[in-house]
């Protein structure tokens, strides 16, 4: 499969154009036989050891294991020795190799211990070589990993080989070719270029090794079974690498992610959503793929499903970056893990990478100290990645404190679109709720009139569309959060119960398990559930967002409004654009049309409002002091 990927033919090319001072060849590749196929078919590789396939049975089909089972190629591992902190490389005295190799070199843990086995080759070279070799033709070491482990001091002397990217066009040829050989077989064809195209673009991201594992799979069937077959097969190989890769973690959607509230967001998508299926195309127009979507907002607010309904959208897989997956106590491999991981997200372009609650991950370790050395070469790595990929990767960060964020991350390049989720409204809550006790309604827990009640509601959210042509039964149900928030009302000392969509989903679960415990869960009325609902809502036991944290939501819209950012509802009950002058244009903002929305709307401004004339009295405190100190220095106090 090397040659169909032209593998060889780059190995050749990096080889041909290195200095001959460099006497070590790194091959970076997830493929462990790599080095015996550079071996066997790189002619460069082959006249640089002095190499006569001629000479060593050609015929045979494989040359390095020719020149393995004569000891011309000899493994480090048989032949290095440690002893007092020194290691050696000691061959045999009747032993002549032409070359020493060592696959899986990320097996030696400790970047120390990298570095030994290296010294100890040059060392061994130098010597070896002034016995048995003249100046012109040298000994060399093959080395092989996934990463790229090159310690600190000998990057003079390795010539670094990373093996081609296999290319949608790679993998639409090799698809191609095991389709028309069973095509020609059965005497017609099956399958068009474009859709050969799109089946082949589900191998994105396999390696050589899972690409050949699916072929097997599908051989003979390739003409009949790809469009049952072909995704599934895929998925678990993908799923099998996520679980020997401890860098990759793929995040399962198995349906559409349900996230009310979206309008702005899904607009903007829509508008790119061509450009992120076929970025090739968008670039030739002036219109290239965005590469970043930055969402900040309160917790809870449903911003990982975000990114879960983004990639269910694109129809590509969702990667999630996890910090704790790529660090590592020896010396410049949390480096080599982060490289390896980007290299292994591209290779499973087109995608969606996720990096969840960005601040949590790239933080100061202690107040005042700043960030720790390998989190902050780590987080460069990472912007440069963003800034410089060509892949068709779609970065998608969330955050909770917009004031904690890495100011290089908001650079243009790296983030297409900032966003901001506030606290859902009363319609988006109620969306939520209904998708959640659809499945119990379709599982007739139930009784039958409340079942066809959350039936009705679920299929008006799914074709919002028809909602004019479908009837819907009104509810106890369409009220509950007005009596939740009802006794509240005009009572300062009592904190607001404004809800997120976690904490909706929270006071459903609490509520199923309290009719439960009654025996009343089983054919529950609207009318039963609804008071269970709303007691519940109001026990002390809740404690929702605006309860908790009035102060952090406040915060946080103050920090979206002054840095710009856009909504991610198109039905916000105070838009950004109301605000003015620290207060909002009361004719700018919208109506509500529900008791919830009226009560959060009116505490959330006057909150704001409170919040932005405290931030101008000290600035204006702030001013004077500085004006103070001004007049003190110039008449020399």
């Amino acid at each position: 499969m090397n040659e169909i990927l032209d593998s060889i033919k780059e190995i050749d090319k990096i080889i041909s154009n290195m200095s001959r001072k460099r006497c070590i060849l790194y091959f970076q590749s997830e493929n462990r036989d790599i080095i015996e196929k550079a071996v066997n078919g790189s002619a460069a590789l082959q006249y640089l050891l002095n190499l006569k396939p001629e000479d060593y049975g050609k015929s045979s089909g494989n040359l390095f294991r020719t020149l393995r089972r004569t000891k011309k190629c000899l493994n480090c591992t048989q032949y290095y020795k440690l002893s007092g902190g020194v290691g050696r490389l000691e061959p045999g005295k009747n032993e002549t190799p032409l070359f020493f190799y060592l696959s899986d070199f990320q097996t030696f843990a400790k970047a120390e211990d990298r570095a030994h086995i290296i010294k100890a080759f040059l060392d061994m070279r130098e010597e070896w070589e002034l016995k048995n070799y003249s100046e012109e033709q040298g000994l060399y070491l093959l080395l092989s990993s996934p990463q790229c482990l090159i310690p600190d001091g000998f990057s003079d002397s390795i010539e670094l080989i990373r093996e081609k990217a296999i290319t949608e066009h790679d993998l639409f040829f090799m698809l191609s070719q095991k389709v028309h050989e069973e095509e020609k077989a059965r005497g017609r064809r099956f399958y068009t270029d474009e859709e050969l195209h799109r089946y082949a673009s589900q191998l994105a991201g396999l390696t050589e090794g899972q690409i050949e594992s699916v072929f097997e799979r599908l051989n003979g069937q390739f003409c009949t079974a790809l469009d049952a077959n072909l995704a599934n097969y895929v998925k678990a190989e993908k799923k099998k690498e996520g679980e020997k890769d401890p860098t990759i973690r793929f995040l399962e959607i198995e349906k559409e992610p349900n996230v009310a509230g979206l309008g702005n967001y899904m607009a903007w998508l829509k508008d790119r959503e061509e450009s992120l299926r076929h970025p090739e195309q968008a670039a030739r127009l002036g219109t290239p793929a965005p590469k970043g979507v930055l969402l900040c907002g309160v917790p809870g607010t449903g911003k990982t499903q975000m990114a879960k309904e983004t990639a269910w959208r694109l129809q590509v897989n969702l990667i999630q970056f996890d910090i704790g997956r790529l660090s590592s106590k020896e010396y410049g491999s949390s480096e080599a893990k982060m490289d390896h991981f980007l290299r292994r997200v591209c290779a499973n372009a087109p995608c969606v990478m996720l990096i969840d609650e960005i601040e949590k991950t790239f933080h100061e370790d202690k107040a005042g100290e700043g960030m720790h050395e390998v989190k902050l070469q780590q987080l460069s790595q990472l912007l440069d990645w963003m800034q410089n990929r060509k892949e068709n990767v779609l970065t998608f960060i969330t955050a909770n404190n917009i004031a904690r964020l890495p100011v290089e991350l908001l650079r243009d390049g790296r983030i297409s679109g900032r966003f901001f989720a506030f606290m859902p409204t009363h319609d988006d809550l109620m969306a939520i709720l209904w998708s959640k006790l659809l499945p119990l309604a379709q599982n007739a827990v139930f009784g039958s009139t409340f079942c066809n009640i959350i039936k009705d509601a679920g299929l008006r959210l799914g074709h919002p569309e028809t909602d004019d042509d479908i009837s819907y039964q009104a509810s106890p149900m369409d009220e509950v959060l007005d009596r939740i928030v009802r006794p509240v009302q005009g009572k300062s000392w009592v904190r607001t119960p404004f809800m997120t969509g976690a904490n909706l989903e929270s006071l459903i679960e609490n509520t199923n398990l309290e009719l439960l415990k009654a025996g009343k869960l089983e054919g529950c009325s609207a009318s039963a559930y609804a008071e269970q609902f709303v007691a519940c809502g109001q026990s002390q036991a809740f404690v929702p967002q605006g309860q908790s944290n009035m102060a952090d939501i406040v915060n946080m819209w103050m920090w979206a409004h002054k840095s710009r950012y856009q909504e991610v509802s198109a039905n916000t009950l105070l838009p950004f654009e109301a605000f003015q002058d620290g207060r909002f244009v009361e004719k700018e903002l919208p109506r509500p049309g529900s008791e919830y929305d009226r009560y959060f709307q009116s505490k959330l401004k006057e909150e704001i409002e409170k919040a932005a004339e405290r931030t101008r009295q000290q600035e204006d405190a702030w001013n004077r002091y500085q004006d103070r100190q001004s007049d003190d220095s110039s008449s020399g106090k």
